[in-house]
């Protein structure tokens, strides 16, 4: 019989327990690579185009909730990092930002739009 323990609160876990699960999960882990492409697993905006499976889109960058959060990466990518670097980060994004090629800008919130590109 297997046994099968479902976490709901990592919080519970200490920093050991949670470092060998995630060394021994691998599917848990996520990456951000700048300028990958993506496509999108989602339907952000059908009538527009972006919808689960189209793309490619290329990936921009991290938001947080926090601004902690936010000063936490920054120090880990300008103060830790070298180029080709893997940084393992404490705190998960709450969105990663994609640029959206040849989209007709007209057509979305201004908002949205950074330096001439739909993010």
């Amino acid at each position: 019989m297997t046994l099968i323990t479902i976490i709901t609160d990592l919080d519970m876990l200490s920093r050991e327990s949670l470092n060998q699960l995630y060394h021994e999960n691998p599917c848990l882990w996520f990456y951000f690579v700048q300028g990958a492409p993506v496509y999108s697993t989602v339907n952000y905006n059908v009538s527009k185009g972006v919808a689960n499976g189209t793309g490619p889109y290329i990936m921009h960058s991290l938001g947080f909730h926090a601004l902690e959060d936010v000063e936490k990466y920054n120090n880990e990518i300008n103060v830790h990092a070298n180029s080709g670097d893997i940084i393992v980060l404490e705190i998960l994004p709450a969105v990663i930002y994609v640029e959206v090629p040849d989209a007709d800008l007209r057509q979305w919130d201004h908002n949205l739009i950074h330096q001439d590109k739909l993010i």
